[in-house]
């Protein structure tokens, strides 16, 4: 299996024939959880679009994992824009610097309780590649 953590090569996406042409970059708003960019591209075609909106965050583990009971533990918390309590695995975002594994032992152990050992990473996604390049970690 190929390491989850490591970049696909720029070959295999046949990056080249497919790389929109970036223009000019506007920052528009920055802080430590997120960036909002406007970005002036030319396609390939040869279309232009002017203020493409890039919104980028930081990225974040999703954590799965097993109890030695084999329960698999969730939290229930208040989330802002869902207006409401949601169940959802453990998850935080990565630190600068830190591993993602490190990122999963701490969220874990902080949102549920339980020392998470010998944590696995099983894939690594991009959530949103429309307007965003984080990553996120299972």
């Amino acid at each position: 299996m190929s390491n989850p953590h490591q970049e696909p090569d720029a070959h295999s996406l046949d990056a080249d024939s497919h790389a929109w042409e970036i223009r000019g970059v506007r920052t528009v708003y920055e802080d430590p959880w997120l960036s909002l960019t406007h970005e002036d591209v030319r396609l390939p075609s040869g279309y232009e679009i002017d203020s493409y909106k890039v919104l980028d965050q930081p990225d974040f583990c999703e954590i799965i994992a097993i109890t030695p009971d084999l329960q698999v533990p969730l939290v229930h918390q208040y989330k802002r824009r869902a207006r409401q309590r949601v169940l959802e695995f453990p998850a935080g975002l990565v630190d600068p610097g830190e591993a993602p594994e490190a990122t999963a032992r701490r969220e874990l152990l902080e949102e549920t309780g339980y020392a998470g050992v010998n944590p696995v990473c099983i894939g690594r996604l991009v959530p949103t590649p429309t307007r965003s390049q984080n990553r996120a970690y299972v």
